[in-house]
């Protein structure tokens, strides 16, 4: 069990249109404390475009109700903020028994760093279009040694 829903319950996933591929959403264990990357697909192709030129593309078409300065890797960040504000009860988001923060770097792509002591979360796979070319962005654990070896040295 998860909080009081399965894991089937709150894993979330989608099919991309064009590939065909399934891509799962990513559950998060309750007290997880980690990081997470987010990488970005193009999704006729299946190319990974997390890289500095990309992220610092002005965002005009994505984001209207906003000042035009903004660049995809801003964009990225508030529908990753937004994700998660909205699947936290304002008990939650009062007590602060949770701690995220979302990093967007051109440098290092995007990555999310959290503690969740009392509470499961997940993280959907964002779709978003650019200069009308769609995309998808896909989490991942970080690439450190953690994985199920250290996830028995903590206590659910």
């Amino acid at each position: 069990m998860y909080g009081n829903k399965t894991k089937e319950e709150i894993t979330q996933a989608y099919t991309s249109v064009h590939t065909g591929e399934y891509h799962p959403s990513k559950v998060i264990p309750v007290g997880y404390s980690g990081v997470i990357r987010g990488s970005i697909y193009q999704e006729t192709t299946g190319v990974e475009v997390t890289d500095g030129e990309f992220l610092e593309q002005p965002a005009d078409d994505l984001i209207n109700f906003m000042e035009a300065d903004l660049t995809i890797g801003m964009y990225i960040f508030y529908k990753i903020s937004r994700h998660f504000s909205s699947h936290l009860t304002t008990d939650y988001t009062e007590t602060g028994t949770y701690e995220w923060d979302v990093n967007v770097s051109s440098k290092h792509g995007i990555y999310i760093t959290f503690f969740l002591p009392e509470r499961v979360q997940w993280l959907p796979n964002i779709k978003f279009q650019h200069n009308a070319e769609d995309y998808y962005i896909e989490f991942t654990e970080a690439s450190e040694p953690s994985s199920q070896e250290n996830d028995e040295d903590y206590d659910y």
